[in-house]
């Protein structure tokens, strides 16, 4: 009983959560982009260092968990060798 209860938190978890902090990510790396274009060439030394480097920061987050993400569903998918059409949840009866 308790492998079915970690299926389902595992999918839960990972079809809600990890959405919701995919998008931030984006929306992170977004804002630097536009910090950057418009207040790179006007700021002190000091400060354009700061924005790259942020800017780099968040960019390498980002590229970072796409790759886990990419990782982690090739070593160990949610539902290994389902057919188009198969019910996911009959699946895990057999």
């Amino acid at each position: 009983m308790r492998r079915q209860a970690s299926i389902s938190e595992r999918y839960v978890l990972s079809a809600l959560l990890s959405k919701a902090t995919d998008v931030i990510r984006y929306v992170v790396v977004l804002a630097m982009a536009g910090i950057y274009v418009k207040q790179y060439a006007s700021a002190t030394m000091e400060t354009g260092y700061f924005i790259v480097v942020l800017l780099g920061v968040s960019v390498f987050c980002l590229v970072a968990r796409l790759g886990l993400v990419i990782v982690r569903g090739v070593k160990s998918p949610l539902y290994v060798n389902n057919k188009v059409g198969d019910d996911p949840v009959l699946s895990f009866a057999a």
